[in-house]
């Protein structure tokens, strides 16, 4: 049995989507790049926003256009969690559908993008296909009610990963080659009770040439002992990304986001205090969100000179709070926003990257002419370019010789 599968969405899609590889392996189940060989044609959506909604909807209306009468369309993932029933009576071409919680079980016996199957490997219900980085999911679901999130009803309450577990999973990663392990999760920070620092303690313990990234921080679970254990641990990446969303006040209460501007300012003053890559996202054109909000963000984030910065227009979402919220702001002011935070923004990267021109960085090698320092997480920020092409998973000491907006050069 041969077997299309389109993945879509964030790196804890992907971890679901490897979980789906690692199933349908233990079923002899061929994975192939064109959907006119396949029996099986799977797509692993994502729901988070509008557009990743619209996204998964055309992607899987434009593969059951092309279905052949012998093949079956399996939609799995998180549009399924959030709508299963207006897609079943939608898109009647669909002849399974699979949530977030089943894909662990997934069965399929009833031209996979961005992925590697050439290095790819089994590992705790996995196949990786992302070397020489790999993502680990450390919990799932989220226990915050942001009046903008989606998350819980889609991914539930959280839930963690035993300890144990993780060490396991970890140590399968490295002994197969893995050189960045990503912990991810929708709430990183929260782990062990606010206690994510003495995984991270562990996990450097182990013996191999490796470094950890931590994705997803929220801004009040960060404690001093995991500050100073992320920027000043060897194996563990000085690199801090923790969504903000906003800074005013006002947009911090309405977002309910259970911190307020001050907490935040304090926050990014003790990690400045040290030689750390700092990234965040936000939300623009929230409800209620005025000129003076949204100077307010712009001077943050020009008096903070924050390293990588993700922007997000407000998609206002079904069954969330903030969808109820009267005043909205007009969708030509939102992209207007947008566009003026990222400008901004392009400007602050290119001055902040301009220190690192005639200095030595130590960067692990993805393809052979590019490659990631501290400052670069995998698929979201920039990276370095090389000079000479290098052995892919290597690590390797280079002097940058030049900068640009977001990316430096060997």
């Amino acid at each position: 049995m041969k077997c299309y599968l389109v993945s879509l969405g964030c790196p804890k899609n992907l971890v679901d989507t490897e979980n789906i590889l690692y199933e349908s392996s233990k079923q002899h189940i061929e994975f192939v790049y064109n959907p006119e060989e396949a029996d099986i044609l799977l797509v692993n959506t994502c729901a988070f926003i509008q557009k990743a909604i619209k996204e998964s909807i055309h992607t899987i209306l434009e593969i059951a256009q092309n279905k052949k009468e012998n093949q079956k369309l399996v939609v799995a993932g998180c549009l399924i969690g959030r709508f299963k029933n207006q897609i079943e009576s939608q898109i009647p071409e669909v002849d399974i559908f699979i949530d977030t919680n089943s894909i662990d079980s997934i069965s399929l016996d009833k031209k996979f993008n961005y992925c590697n199957l050439a290095r790819s490997f089994s590992v705790e219900k996995r196949i990786v296909t992302t070397y020489p980085y790999a993502y680990l999911r450390i919990s799932d679901g989220c226990n915050h009610r942001c009046s903008f999130c989606t998350i819980p009803q889609i991914r539930g309450s959280y839930r963690e990963k035993n300890k144990k577990d993780i060490e396991s999973e970890f140590l399968q990663l490295i002994e197969n080659g893995i050189k960045e392990v990503v912990l991810i999760a929708q709430d990183t920070s929260c782990y062990n009770n606010n206690n994510l620092s003495a995984l991270l303690k562990d996990l450097s313990k182990f013996n191999g040439d490796f470094w950890v990234r931590v994705l997803y921080l929220y801004p009040s679970s960060i404690t001093d002992d995991l500050i100073e254990t992320i920027a000043s641990s060897e194996k563990i990446v000085p690199y801090f990304d923790i969504p903000l969303q906003h800074v005013s006040d006002k947009m911090l209460k309405l977002m309910r986001r259970n911190y307020n501007k001050k907490f935040i300012c304090e926050l990014f003053d003790k990690l400045l205090k040290y030689d750390v890559a700092i990234r965040s996202t936000f939300i623009v054109g929230f409800p209620y969100e005025e000129d003076k909000d949204f100077k307010e963000l712009m001077d943050f984030t020009h008096n903070y000179k924050i390293d990588r910065l993700g922007a997000f227009e407000y998609s206002k979402e079904e069954n969330t709070k903030s969808a109820s919220y009267s005043t909205n702001v007009p969708y030509n002011l939102r992209r207007k926003r947008r566009a003026l935070l990222l400008a901004a923004q392009k400007n602050l990267s290119r001055e902040n990257l301009k220190r690192f021109v005639g200095k030595k960085l130590k960067v692990l090698i993805d393809s052979p002419k590019k490659a990631r320092s501290y400052l670069d997480a995998p698929e979201i920020d920039g990276s370095l370019k090389l000079k000479y092409e290098r052995p892919v998973g290597d690590f390797v000491e280079v002097t940058v010789s030049k900068s640009s907006f977001y990316d430096l050069f060997e």
